[in-house]
């Protein structure tokens, strides 16, 4: 099949990497402009911009994903599935483009954990379990009809990063045994239950401040939560401390 992939952080390369080396053919990556970073606020590509062009593959980074001429830069590439891995919200016109649809692979047993941070707040609220889902995409976020899912354990010691290492690869399986199922007209897809919905809103730093009022296990498992990045942090003889 032909597939457009749309991703920008780290936790997508693995997807990325692993549809490449399939049968399919990516014949397009979407990411975000590239951001000034660092003191000197130099500008900087997003981690599947340099992996994509280091794969000599077409690269798309519109500002707005509205604009009608990204719009018929994708009609151009002709996909028949869009495939999504932590990346913005899409609007209609685009999901809607392709003749397959548009799924998406999210970090966690969705419906539980919708939202921008479904790792950091799994581990935080003390889950031992969590998971990897595919979905196709619809206008209300993270609530399309689920076509795989993953469940994978939490180790008691793992912490944010190591655990999103290893479902940035779990995921990887996951997403291209999704795509074999839809080019065989083998998913079958079935709705969430909304009433087992839970949110995992963007990490702020209100949520790394940490409360030594609360019970032990609650903040070892805010700091689990939040390293190595952003950090969970105190305050001490007037200084911040984050605490690993």
């Amino acid at each position: 099949m032909r597939l457009v992939f749309m991703g920008t952080p780290d936790f997508a390369i693995p997807s990325l990497k692993r549809l490449i080396q399939s049968r399919h053919a990516v014949v397009g990556v979407v990411t975000i402009p590239d951001k000034p970073k660092g003191r000197g606020r130099r500008l900087s590509a997003s981690p599947v911009k340099i992996f994509a062009l280091e794969h000599d593959l077409k690269v798309l980074t519109p500002e707005r994903l509205e604009d009608e001429s990204f719009v018929d830069a994708l009609k151009e590439l002709s996909p028949d599935l869009i495939v999504v891995v932590a990346f913005r919200i899409l609007p209609e016109v685009i999901f809607s483009l392709p003749p397959l649809g548009t799924i998406n692979l999210h970090a966690s047993l969705l419906p539980k954990y919708r939202g921008a941070a479904p790792i950091n707040w799994a581990i935080m609220n003390g889950e031992t379990k969590t998971g990897l889902t595919t979905f196709y995409i619809k206008k209300k976020v993270d609530t399309g009809d689920i076509i795989l899912q993953r469940e994978i354990e939490i180790y008691p010691e793992e912490n944010f990063g190591q655990l999103h290492d290893r479902m940035a690869e779990l995921g990887a399986e996951v997403l291209l045994q999704t795509v074999d199922l839809i080019e065989k007209g083998e998913a079958k897809a079935f709705r969430q239950d909304e009433a087992l919905a839970t949110p995992a809103p963007k990490i702020t730093p209100e949520h790394c401040q940490i409360d030594w009022s609360r019970e032990a296990v609650q903040i070892k498992n805010q700091i689990r939560g939040l390293a190595p990045s952003p950090g969970a942090f105190t305050q001490f003889r007037g200084k911040i401390l984050k605490i690993f």
